[in-house]
């Protein structure tokens, strides 16, 4: 990095101008310099610290002269790092291999930011070249090559024309798919001539999807390629690169496993920078998808059959035939998990190899490496790497409302709920890329929302609605439903509310309430709309406690609904929750779990309340109407039920898992088999007879599968 460099580096990281930057630069190396001249030490705290050492002259032969002279003494710099410097010099240089995050550079080296300029051209890639390794599991020697080291110009062509942007949060099973955001440049690959370790099963993987492009007209694996990165001068290079060039989709697909096959050490378990890697792909307009391996050492039919799921359900491409998904899911390992499976040689078994053996004399194992010895290292990627999201519109809202003379405001998310935050203490954060927006709130929880999840933010011109309630000792029964009712609405709603609570054990107090829980039999946190139906049924006086998340303990307590509350007031907001435990998932536990629980599950009386509070987008969801329509069918109304399963059509697809189709048919099977484990239940549920069920159950299967909504693939 030279003078130049550094002032726009220093430019870029403070935000200031670049003449205003050169300024402090030069400041900084004056103040340096005439410290030295003067013989003084320079120490910059947990850095290091620069004074000047006396070197005597030395005796030396002049060629030219061909005489024996002496140097003159002279005054040479030195620089001791301190400790803490090389400790974080040491935590950035990782083992390849060890993190196996896709990058292939091998020198440890300071390179100045990367500007994004026009670039040439690149060479044509090299499409669906043969492998040597002919499609079989890659049991060789293990070897890294080094990559020359250059200055990489980023260069993009077209635009992600695909609206499924799903979030940058890090995956917790597998398969996983990542997709850019809609309108997101793309950056061309670049040839790579040396390449990294090709994994076990990669060749098998690549074989299948090879003749799976042989299906699929105008889609190719591009070999031997790598994606720049943007402020290294090393590059991530994909497992498998399909690329569809009409519709100029870049897709990355890797193969993890748990831990390495020779140095044992886990890798892409949980929280080891894989996530890093995948928004890097997806903000420069990639697609990424991850699988097991053991996924595709034991279904690679079915791993190519999710991959053609992929990318119809990306494109919606009817060209693109796929077959049902026959894809197990895995669920992704812990580093100590990894750990237990490299002791239970977990990989080889799978794999059918010999089992690794390790003694304190002798060490076997059925795969060599050349980097024992050599060990190969990179600089480990930081945040840096990503191009930011844009932020300015959330900036300059925040800005706008820090003007205005309020102390509230209000975060609207695009799922329908709301958050509340003090007004002078909102701002936007970042974690491991990933940003979100948070500050104080008056419910004494600091919530973090992702940036792409918030759809506005409002001032708050009053924290607290017009619903108020105030205890007085000749208050009658009716004042204290008027409270009750106040309460239900606020669970319905999911309203916060603030109470004066005179409680027999910390006497009296007052505090924020959020996640109010109606319970009779117990709460249910993970639905906490369940109980509304018992509550109309029975009447506002079967509200005798609820639970709710409390400010002053933190945590969540049960309250009861009577004298003990003083005051009570509702805040002018809906929908609010710590946990999103939306209205969608308690309508789907309610209508999937009917013989869970005869008391807390209220069925039928639950239904037309969940669905009247239930927000507009959470009931025009997928989830909500396949269940609406399983719901139909309980209540005897058949064909209504078929109205609602043939609504959409049978091949839309809703994630590469699932169409809207197989969604509507696992959900009439699944009843189907319940009703059967049922018919020796002597006892009704709510008047439901269990053949009965399940008859209706199967007309319906037979009248979907029978139709022409039924598409075959």
């Amino acid at each position: 990095m030279n003078k130049k460099q550094l002032i726009r580096e220093v430019a870029g990281r403070t935000g200031f101008w670049n003449c205003l930057s050169k300024i402090i630069v030069n400041c900084c190396i004056k103040t340096i310099l005439s410290e030295l001249q003067q013989g003084h030490r320079i120490s910059l705290k947990d850095f290091g610290a620069f004074h000047i050492v006396k070197s005597l002259g030395r005796t030396y032969f002049d060629i030219q002269k061909k005489e024996i002279k002496k140097s003159s003494a002279k005054n040479i710099v030195k620089f001791v790092p301190y400790k803490k410097f090389k400790k974080q010099l040491s935590t950035n240089v990782v083992d390849v291999h060890d993190e196996n995050d896709g990058s292939i550079e091998n020198i440890i080296t300071l390179e100045p930011r990367v500007f994004i300029n026009p670039a040439p051209t690149p060479k044509k890639l090299n499409p669906n070249n043969s492998s040597p390794l002919s499609g079989k599991q890659n049991i060789g020697k293990r070897c890294k090559r080094k990559q020359d080291v250059a200055k990489h110009y980023l260069a993009f062509e077209g635009k992600f024309l695909y609206d499924k942007f799903q979030g940058e949060l890090d995956h917790d099973s597998f398969p996983s798919v990542k997709v850019p955001q809609h309108d997101t440049s793309i950056l061309i690959p670049k040839p790579d001539k040396t390449g990294t370790t090709v994994g076990v099963m990669e060749p098998v993987l690549l074989s299948s999807i090879r003749k799976m492009c042989q299906e699929l007209n105008n889609i190719i694996v591009l070999d031997n390629v790598k994606l720049p990165i943007l402020n290294r001068n090393y590059s991530y290079r994909p497992d498998v690169c399909l690329y569809w060039k009409e519709r100029n989709i870049y897709v990355d697909i890797e193969v993890d496993e748990p831990y390495d096959i020779v140095s044992r050490k886990p890798i892409h378990y949980k929280g080891n920078g894989d996530n890093l890697r995948d928004r890097y792909f997806i903000r420069n307009g990639w697609c990424v998808i991850r699988f097991a391996e053991s996924q595709i050492h034991k279904n690679i039919e079915g791993v190519t059959n999710y991959i053609k799921r992929m990318l119809r359900w990306l494109t919606n491409d009817e060209s693109i035939k796929y077959d049902e998904d026959t894809l197990e899911s895995v669920e992704r390992w812990t580093y100590e998990q990894a750990e237990q499976m490299a002791s239970d040689n977990a990989r080889e078994h799978y794999l059918n190899l010999p089992d690794y053996v390790s003694t304190d004399d002798t060490q076997t194992n059925h795969v060599s490496a050349t980097y024992d010895t050599e060990r190969l290292g990179f600089i480990k990627p930081d945040e840096d790497v990503l191009p930011p999201i844009e932020q300015s519109k959330w900036v300059s809202v925040i800005d706008k409302i820090a003007q205005i003379n309020c102390d509230y405001c209000k975060v609207l998310k695009n799922d329908g709920y709301q958050w509340v935050y003090k007004n002078k203490q909102i701002k936007i954060v970042s974690h491991s890329g990933n940003e979100f927006i948070t500050g104080k709130s008056p419910l004494e929880y600091e919530l973090e929302i992702p940036v792409d999840e918030i759809k506005d933010i409002v001032p708050m011109e009053n924290l607290f609605s017009e619903k108020q309630w105030e205890y007085n000792p000749c208050m009658q029964s009716e004042d204290f439903y008027t409270m009750r009712e106040i309460l239900f609405n606020a669970i319905a709603n999911g309203n916060p509310i603030r109470i004066a609570y005179d409680s027999n054990n910390s006497g009296y107090s007052t505090r924020f309430l959020s996640n109010l829980v109606f319970c009779r039999m117990g709460a249910t946190y993970d639905a906490p709309h369940i109980g509304l139906g018992l509550c109309t049924k029975h009447g506002m006086n079967s509200l005798s406690h609820f639970y709710a998340y409390c400010s002053n303990r933190k945590e969540f307590r049960m309250f009861a609904a009577d004298g003990r509350i003083r005051e009570l007031k509702v805040l002018n907001c809906e929908h609010v929750y710590i946990a999103t435990e939306v209205y969608e998932r308690s309508f789907a536990k309610l209508i999937m779990s009917i013989y869970d629980n005869c008391n807390g599950n209220a069925f039928f009386e639950n239904v037309d309340k969940i669905l009247e509070y239930m927000p507009k987008r959470e009931l025009d969801s997928p989830i909500t109407q396949v269940n609406l329509a399983d719901f139909h069918v309980l209540n005897g109304d058949i064909y209504r039920a078929i109205e609602l399963y043939q609504q959409k059509p049978s091949g839309l697809f809703l994630t590469p898992s699932c169409t809207w189709g197989e969604a509507c048919i696992a959900d009439v099977k699944f009843f189907v088999k319940l009703f059967e484990e049922h018919l020796k239940d002597s006892s009704d549920y709510y008047d439901f007879n269990a053949k009965k069920q399940k008859q209706n159950f199967e007309k319906v299967l037979r009248i979907l599968t029978q139709s022409p909504w039924i598409q075959h693939k």
